[in-house]
């Protein structure tokens, strides 16, 4: 979404929001931790720019809370009208600024959505009435959700003297379509009576 120098923010002014709004997205009915993650760059006005709506089911849009966030949340509020800004976004939580880099920010949408929902997200660029920089750029945007949660085994034991090591195997069988090898993840965990 472009931010080019335009408007004299008198008789010429820009004030304005630009919209990048997704298609639809399906929730799985069973969806374990659903989350958006995108990359984006970010090249405003300071204190000028944007923010990410949701909505689900058709509904009304809503803006995603800074508390939302996992990782890079907006890192401003945007001035106010009171301060003169135009902007048609003006007090709302957003991203703003130049000079950085590309980053990517995480989204957990647990609180926002259900197993089941249709969703859209939208990304909302707010200008005021004149100047720029250069906008505000958005790549590898998605949606995913965490598979379910994998069968664990319990109640393993191995008992040995003192100091004498013991040698537990652990066999994994994946049940799901044919796929390149995961990883076996496990934890070892002393009985409190033995740790030391």
């Amino acid at each position: 979404m472009a931010d080019a120098k335009v408007g004299d923010c008198a008789g010429q002014d820009e004030s304005g929001v630009h919209y990048l709004t997704s298609p639809t997205i399906g929730i799985p009915a069973d969806a374990i931790h659903p989350t958006m993650a995108f990359t984006h760059y970010i090249a405003s006005e300071p204190a000028l720019t944007g923010n990410v709506q949701i909505r689900s089911n058709g509904g009304a849009w809503q803006l995603i809370p800074a508390a939302s966030f996992e990782y890079n949340a907006y890192n401003t509020t945007l001035q106010s009208t009171l301060a003169g800004n135009t902007n048609p976004l003006a007090g709302q939580v957003a991203w703003s600024g130049a000079g950085g880099q590309w980053g990517t920010s995480l989204i957990d949408l647990g609180g926002l959505v259900n197993g089941g929902d249709s969703i859209q997200i939208r990304f909302r660029f707010g200008k005021d009435g004149c100047n720029g920089v250069q906008g505000w750029y958005i790549d590898d945007f998605q949606v995913y959700t965490c598979p379910p949660e994998p069968p664990t085994a319990s109640n393993i034991s191995a008992s040995t003297g003192a100091d004498t090591p013991v040698t537990i195997t652990l066999v994994a069988q994946d049940e799901g379509p044919a796929g390149p090898p995961g990883a076996l993840n496990f934890i070892i965990a002393l009985c409190p009576a033995m740790a030391r």
